[in-house]
């Protein structure tokens, strides 16, 4: 089935079995926040993916100084002594399970913010401000950029080494210097925030001489007995910076100066979403062309990357000779056992990432997923910790959304019998529905994941029938189950509560008053123009105000908040790429802090969120339809009947109030594991 996927690799003095890794993240320390260094929660972390049967891993973002500033969450620090025996256990887990561990190490500055080091849980002296190539305002992070002088460039050089030969203490297979994104040494190479006109500046050969000093110090440090390389973008962001012919010059420069074993290629910086490719932005293996321009002029392995979310499509891009190996993070986020079960000829088993971005959501916690529960918690509930039940229950679940669908994945996998009701022909709840929405088609790839592995004999899938406090007890009588989960999830509710007015919308009975379900699933017909009421700012409204535009509709949203999209829970990446293509459309417009005040006949009124309608009239807007998406209500009558009974029951997700995709599928896996 492949032919390139598990043929070994040479890096250097490194012999990796396959061409798949784990690519340089933000990592998971012990959960103590405040000290940056490795525990047990990192070991069973990293020896997942190899688990998994990855031939890489690489440990990312590692602080090779206190003086870089921290990313929201702490990094590994690799100029503490404290690191190296968990390096050492790391390493030996890794290489235990198949697989070979580098660490990247790094010295960041633009994007980055001090807010650690100016919060009292840090005892350090360390400056506030920030290292870089020339003193530039960074109004966004709100961090001062104080211009490196000849003696700070030395020192950061002296310290990429010195954390190198920590590295090689705790027993590393190689190491990789960070010459990406916005980091240092990124900022050195670019022709707008190198702004010197000493030997550092100016030239290409100067801008890239910091680089090839600090490679040289590591070279010198370590020696040839682990791969050395680097990570660097193909291109910046800017059309103004470098370019990817000018990438290409910096890379045969570096590699003509410096023995390296490998170059691996990235793209974007800061909050571009180049870096993080959120659902409905690029195509999968995106960035493999330009990693392709790339191998062309160098003679060592090339490291490729870009939203890789199939075996397919990695053996696509090894097949076109576009990289050496492949690398992912998400994906591997969503499902670490990725090259197990591509060798095991499973691709279908791969849980899919459909690059919902909330693992970018969760600073200054540890980076989670949406869909794979069990990530960060691999200690917990890591690869094999699903146990078989001692007594299989028949196990009846009630609702099709994802704290259904998970709950009945995991009951499953333990040898419960399960019998799963939706109401809908198709399973997915709220997902379903979006996955109609435009750029939200990825959310499609989960439910049809969820298909597929609930393809068991011992699961039984009952779609279009709806279960209702009316008929539950002939079907308890029918199944006989020994246990019930009620994932009903919950509905729009049609009479438009608003909390800011503490009741619900006057005049919400009207016939033009619709739910954005039955608009979705076309059951009502929508006017000319459309007004969307969104109290949830998540990314629905904005992608239903999409669909309706591209359909010829006059549209506005109103939102109480001071911007679509505000939900916490909503990667601000993911947020920007839907409002892009909302406002690109001609007959949009939307009001912030507003509220629809009451509803007339071929009209609504809005009022100002903060004024409340007393310092000016309302707003009168003409208006077809009105679709609101605000406020959500559960079956409590079937809530009602299931408590009467004296089954076990358990209830998750939605069906005990609206709440965010990563709750309701980390609630239906607990259920799993526990019923």
């Amino acid at each position: 089935m492949w032919k390139h996927l598990f043929e070994p690799l040479q890096i250097g003095p490194v012999t990796v079995t396959n061409r798949l890794g784990f690519a340089p993240n933000c990592p998971v320390t012990d959960g103590d926040l405040t000290t940056g260094v490795f525990g047990d929660d990192s070991v069973a972390y990293y020896a997942e993916r190899a688990k998994g049967g990855q031939g890489l891993v690489i440990i990312g973002n590692s602080r090779v100084s206190d003086r870089t500033p921290y990313f929201p969450c702490v990094d590994p620090n690799m100029f503490d002594d404290r690191n190296i025996p968990w390096l050492q256990k790391i390493g030996d887990e890794v290489r235990d399970n198949g697989a070979k561990l580098f660490i990247q190490l790094f010295y960041t500055s633009w994007g980055r913010t001090t807010a650690p080091q100016q919060s009292s849980m840090y005892e350090s002296e360390v400056p506030l401000t920030i290292p870089a190539p020339s003193s530039i305002t960074n109004a966004t992070q709100g961090v001062h950029l104080a211009e490196m002088t000849t003696a700070d460039i030395h020192q950061v050089s002296e310290d990429f080494s010195n954390a190198a030969v920590r590295a090689v203490k705790g027993g590393v297979d190689g190491v990789e210097i960070s010459l990406h994104h916005l980091m240092l040494h990124a900022q050195f190479f670019s022709k707008i925030y190198n702004r010197r006109t000493d030997e550092y500046g100016g030239s290409m050969e100067n801008r890239v001489r910091f680089a090839i000093e600090t490679l040289r110090r590591v070279r010198r440090a370590v020696g040839n007995s682990i791969a050395i390389g680097y990570r660097v973008n193909a291109r910046y962001e800017n059309p103004a910076d470098n370019s990817l012919e000018d990438m290409k010059e910096i890379i045969q420069h570096i590699n003509a100066n410096v023995e390296i074993d490998y170059v691996s290629v990235s793209a974007g910086g800061g909050e571009s979403p180049s870096m993080s490719a959120p659902m409905g932005y690029m195509a999968p293996g995106y960035q493999m062309p330009d990693t392709a321009e790339i191998k062309a002029i160098t003679n060592v392995p090339v490291f490729g990357i870009g939203s890789i979310t199939s075996p397919y499509q990695a053996e696509d891009a090894l097949e076109k000779n576009q990289c050496d190996l492949v690398l992912m993070v998400r994906q591997l986020f969503a499902d670490p056992e990725f090259a197990n079960k591509a060798r095991e000829g499973r691709p279908d088993d791969i849980r899919p990432c459909v690059r919902y971005n909330y693992c970018t959501t969760r600073f200054p916690f540890r980076v989670g997923c949406f869909q794979n529960v069990a990530h960060g918690r691999e200690k917990k509930w890591g690869i094999g910790t699903i146990e078989k039940a001692e007594t299989p229950k028949g196990v009846m679940v009630i609702g099709g959304g994802v704290a259904g669908l998970e709950a009945a994945v995991v009951a499953a996998k333990r040898g419960h019998y399960v019998a799963l009701f939706e109401g809908e022909e198709r399973i997915g709840g709220r997902l379903r529905l979006q996955a109609k929405l435009p750029l939200q088609y990825e959310w499609g790839n989960l439910i049809a994941w969820y298909e597929h592995t609930l393809r068991q004999p011992n699961v039984i899938v009952h779609t279009g029938e709806r279960v209702t406090s009316q008929n539950i007890q002939e079907i308890i009588e029918e199944q006989q189950p020994d246990a019930v989960i009620l994932a009903s999830g919950t509905s729009s509710a049609p009479d438009g509560f608003v909390d800011g007015t503490n009741g619900s919308i006057p005049g919400w009975e009207s016939e033009m008053v619709l739910r954005y379900e039955d608009v979705l699933d076309q059951k009502v017909e929508v006017g000319q123009h459309v007004t969307i009421f969104d109290n949830v700012s998540n990314e629905l409204a904005i992608g239903l105000g999409t669909l309706l535009a591209k359909m010829g509709r006059s549209v506005s949203i109103v939102t109480p908040y001071k911007a679509l999209g505000t939900d916490r829970h909503t990667s601000g990446n993911f947020r920007d790429v839907l409002l892009v293509e909302l406002l690109d459309q001609p007959n949009v417009t939307v009001h912030a802090e507003t509220y629809v005040q009451r509803i007339e006949e071929g009209k609504v009124f809005l009022a100002n969120h903060i004024t409340h309608g007393e310092a000016v009239e309302p707003a009168e807007e003409k208006t077809d339809s009105l679709i609101l998406i605000n406020h959500f209500e559960s079956d409590k009558k079937l809530l009602d009947a299931l408590t009467k009974s004296e089954l076990e029951l358990h209830v998750v997700g939605d069906a005990l109030g609206y709440g965010p995709i990563h709750d309701a599928i980390l609630a239906g896996h607990r259920v799993g594991r526990s019923v």
